[in-house]
């Protein structure tokens, strides 16, 4: 297989490590191993990359959410530039009034294909975009594919990593983001969703309160058990204090408590923990699919106001410090919780393992490089002409970081008011950690492809129509 052209493959992340890493990174691997693709990873802060390097279609996790995300695909689609993107949120619901765009102003689709999690989630955005429906696809959440190919790192590395060794039980605890209550910018998008309604406000800050005193009690009256308490990587944004008060900021000073802010990867939590917790989190389903024995509780005193995983029928519904007490004496005696094996909870996580992610055997990027692939065939074929425009805020954007960089000082620059909100830049822009990633990843996948028999149906091309679903293909 030897293509003429190689292709410039500008990939935006949003950190060096993390959520957009995860997703992005068995796609890269794959597709600078086997389509002559020349990947460059840049922090989406610096969108003035597109115009300096020129790529020949653009690489990113989504085209929502943050308005990064927006600004980098209106501005490659405005120079005729592509861009292939994946879902970060790819567990939509499926309901009329959901914005599946996040903060994307003008509610358009930028990318060549939408790639979406599972078939259910595909259907419906093909009912709410008829006109689109041929580019609209499952591929399955690439992001999930490294619980099937990738060695995690063992409890004692974990351990060892944040100076914690010595414990040997270990309770995990996803974060919600209700620090949106206290940051300003994120408490008015959270109204506006609320449709301004103060008593589900309210009810939000109750449920804060009842969480953190759920834990806190938990925390107290078990103290040779690490409770590892772990931030919602997007309940801030990156230039906001990471520090607001949440469900868990208050409880950071207790000795049996590891409190990460940083993006740890979340599978490398889930691997080493005995119970997982959470407010409500689509990590529960990340910890079936991990490991299905794992028992996953969801602290909630009623109904969660918005934003509702669907997930709890899957685990179970604590409403008190005393059932969640009971039930870890029970692991500790039995190594396990009888109520988690009901047969109920069991057909409930196995059926939502396949709508949630589509499929979990790992090929999801695969799945998304045949897709990859195609754009590519197109730019092969026609050869777009780029309209390139210089952009006098983006090149502002890019010059600053670069002047910056020499002078940075986290301390300092956080103690000053016109340079607080840019430390984000500087900490996050270390792409060349993401090179070395990515060759480590391009070993485990290598070796994921012998063990599954497929390296020779890779290298003629055949494995990814074979892993396909022909519905997929409207007429």
């Amino acid at each position: 297989m030897k293509d003429q052209k190689e292709f410039k493959v500008l990939c935006y992340v949003d950190n060096y490590e993390g959520r957009d890493v995860e997703i992005l990174i068995p796609l890269i691997a794959h597709i600078e191993n086997y389509f002559r693709c020349k990947p460059k990873f840049v922090l989406y802060y610096d969108i003035f990359a597109i115009y300096r390097h020129k790529p020949d279609i653009i690489l990113i996790a989504s085209i929502y959410g943050s308005l990064f995300n927006y600004w980098i695909s209106k501005y490659a689609v405005d120079q005729n530039i592509k861009v292939f993107s994946l879902f970060s949120e790819g567990r939509i619901v499926c309901q009329t009034d959901t914005n599946y765009f996040g903060n994307n102003p003008i509610r358009q689709f930028f990318q060549e294909y939408v790639c979406c999690w599972s078939i259910p989630i595909r259907d419906f955005l093909r009912k709410q975009h008829p006109e689109l429906k041929h580019k609209i696809v499952c591929t399955g959440a690439t992001g999930f594919d490294s619980y099937k190919y990738q060695k995690l790192p063992s409890k004692s590395v974990i351990l060892k990593k944040y100076n914690k060794e010595g414990y040997k039980k270990i309770i995990g605890y996803a974060g919600w983001g209700f620090a949106k209550l206290s940051n300003k910018v994120r408490r008015k998008e959270l109204e506006k969703a609320l449709n301004y309604d103060k008593e589900r406000l309210q009810q939000i800050a109750e449920h804060r309160d009842h969480v953190q005193a759920t834990l806190e009690q938990l925390i107290q009256n078990n103290p040779d058990t690490l409770f590892i308490l772990k931030k919602h990587p997007q309940e801030t944004m990156p230039i906001h204090d990471q520090n607001e008060r949440n469900e868990m900021s208050p409880l950071r000073s207790y000795n049996n408590v590891l409190y990460l802010i940083e993006t740890e990867p979340i599978k490398n939590i889930l691997n080493i923990c005995d119970i997982w917790l959470c407010y409500d989190s689509t990590t529960a389903s990340e910890a079936w699919l991990l490991d299905p024995d794992l028992p996953t509780f969801f602290i909630q005193k009623d109904n969660v106001p918005i934003y509702d995983s669907g997930l709890k029928a899957g685990g179970i519904v604590i409403k008190s410090y005393n059932q969640i007490q009971a039930y870890y004496n029970e692991y500790l005696t039995t190594g396990k919780v009888r109520d988690y094996y009901e047969r109920e909870r069991i057909d409930f996580r196995t059926e939502k393992l396949t709508n949630a992610y589509g499929y979990t055997d790992g090929f999801n990027h695969l799945r998304a490089a045949y897709y990859f692939n195609k754009v590519l065939e197109d730019i092969r074929l026609n050869k777009p002409k780029h309209n390139y425009k210089f952009n006098f805020r983006y090149a502002f954007m890019w010059l600053s970081m670069n002047l910056g960089k020499p002078f940075y000082n986290k301390y300092l620059f956080s103690k000053l008011p016109m340079f607080q909100k840019t430390t984000w830049i500087f900490d996050r822009n270390k792409m060349y950690i993401l090179e070395a990633y990515k060759n480590k990843i391009s070993t485990f996948l290598n070796d994921f492809y012998q063990r599954q028999g497929i390296t020779q149906k890779i290298e003629d091309k055949s494995i990814y129509k074979e892993l396909i679903d022909p519905s997929n293909e409207p007429i």
